[in-house]
């Protein structure tokens, strides 16, 4: 069996993007993206609890709602 070695260089049209942050606006870019995750968090609890109440798990059980907060802020931690 042949061995396939990956490419060394991605095709044209598909090279990776790479943001870089300076040093010292780390920090404080993690903290906006920590709070801007909390918010859209609180608006989807929100919408499930208005007018998403009969259709998502979050907005017919507690139960529900916790376990997608529990998800959500379990991503954004992985992330951060």
């Amino acid at each position: 069996m042949e061995r396939l070695e990956p490419p060394s260089a991605p095709p044209a049209g598909l090279a990776a993007v790479r943001v870089t942050v300076p040093r010292r606006l780390a920090a404080p870019v993690r903290v906006a993206a920590l709070l801007a995750g909390l918010g859209v968090g609180a608006g989807a609890l929100a919408v499930a609890a208005g007018p998403g109440r009969f259709t998502t798990y979050a907005g017919s059980s507690q139960a529900g709602a916790a376990l997608a907060l529990c998800a959500g802020l379990g991503l954004i931690a992985a992330g951060w």
